[in-house]
């Protein structure tokens, strides 16, 4: 592996996951590159290993990011862990509302504890524990949905770029990596600065290893007290995850044709009411969701149907909230997943893992049967 790429391309790499708006700089100093990217509220650096006729030196300028008064708390955890955060606890994230504190993922580091990591919108819940290799001192950050999406994707960046890796061996070597978190407080805002940094591992190559960091601060709200939502004790049935994902993944896109195709024919009808001078007002509401049972599923909004055991009791789940759940028992490393229900307006929750060791929970709350 080969760490050495030209300045401008360490830019990109850092930029990856902020957008277009995003402004960038690069340095050189004793052989060493650092490409700058910031949107703002997220500062990326990418560090790799100089061309050989690089001058010192530095070009564009970016504002400095956060820097961290005193270290309250960290924590270092696999390239696999870290992994399983972005995939199967930031999409419970709330990006979309007021609400600031959902908008992020609750980081709960605690000296002598496995490491957990809570993201709900509102309306469904995911939790998942990972063993971390040291931790130390005590936080509950709340880290921005965002600034995770920017670090994987600038890590991504760096390995297809910097290691030359693609597909599953890309995914390898971000596993064999590691990724540590430093939180601290901001003095400015009296807030807390969140650091995290991946570091590639030595045995993926010759070279020093790639790193990349992305620093925010955290945000600033009261999370929910994310233990007090526990399902009652119900039924319990163990699902197939791969299956049931499966299912689900072909019910969406005919909903989503379907609903295209709803929302279209009723354009046309708004068109003629006003034509009509009719009343035209309204939105249009697709129906959605699955009718799960432990016999199969059945959708709605879409004529789709499948026998494939979902849920131990008769409920409606939305199709989104079900994938994304799937997908996190799933990035736990789950083949199987215990689901626990009790009528058609409880709470249904899904758990992956044992009493010890990586853990995965996802809580959905039920749709309204028609």
């Amino acid at each position: 592996m080969s760490t050495t790429i030209q300045k401008t391309d360490l830019e990109t790499i850092a930029a990856a996951g902020l957008g277009r708006k995003a402004k960038t700089a690069h340095e050189t100093m004793q052989g060493t590159a650092v490409g700058f990217a910031t949107d703002g509220e997220t500062w990326v650096e990418v560090v790799g290993d100089a061309a050989p006729d690089a001058g010192p030196g530095r070009v564009g300028d970016v504002d400095a990011a956060p820097v961290c008064a005193s270290i309250a708390a960290g924590a270092t955890i696999g390239g696999r862990d870290f992994r399983r955060i972005v995939a199967g606890i930031v999409p419970a994230t709330d990006t979309e509302s007021s609400r600031y504190a959902l908008g992020g993922v609750l980081l709960e580091v605690a000296e002598g504890s496995m490491l957990a990591a809570v993201a709900t919108d509102g309306r469904r819940l995911h939790v998942g524990h990972v063993q971390p290799t040291t931790i130390h001192g005590q936080a509950a950050p709340i880290v921005r949905s965002e600034h995770w999406q920017a670090l994987a994707a600038a890590v991504r960046a760096a390995v297809r770029k910097l290691c030359g890796a693609s597909g599953r061996r890309l995914d390898a070597v971000i596993d064999r990596g590691t990724l540590s978190i430093l939180v601290g407080s901001h003095k400015p805002t009296g807030g807390e600065v969140v650091v995290m940094t991946w570091e590639s591992s030595t045995d993926d190559g010759h070279g020093r290893p790639v790193v990349v960091r992305a620093a925010a601060l955290a945000v600033a709200g009261r999370f929910p007290r994310w233990r007090d939502i526990k399902p009652a004790a119900g039924s319990r049935l163990t699902i197939d995850v791969g299956r049931v994902a499966d299912a689900v993944a072909d019910y969406a896109p005919l909903h989503r044709a379907s609903e295209r195709a709803g929302r279209a024919a009723w354009k046309l009808e708004q068109e003629e009411k006003k034509r009509r001078r009719q009343y035209h007002g309204g939105e249009y509401r697709h129906p959605a969701g699955l009718v799960c049972t432990i016999e199969g599923m059945s959708g709605c909004g879409a004529d789709w149907a499948a026998p494939v055991p979902a849920t131990p009791v008769r409920v409606k789940l939305d199709h989104a909230y079900l994938a994304d759940a799937l997908a996190g028992a799933a990035a736990w490393g789950a083949t199987t997943a215990d689901v626990d229900a009790t009528d058609d307006t409880s709470a249904v929750s899904i758990s992956a893992g044992g009493e010890h060791g990586p853990q995965f929970l996802a809580v959905i709350m039920p749709m309204c049967m028609d």
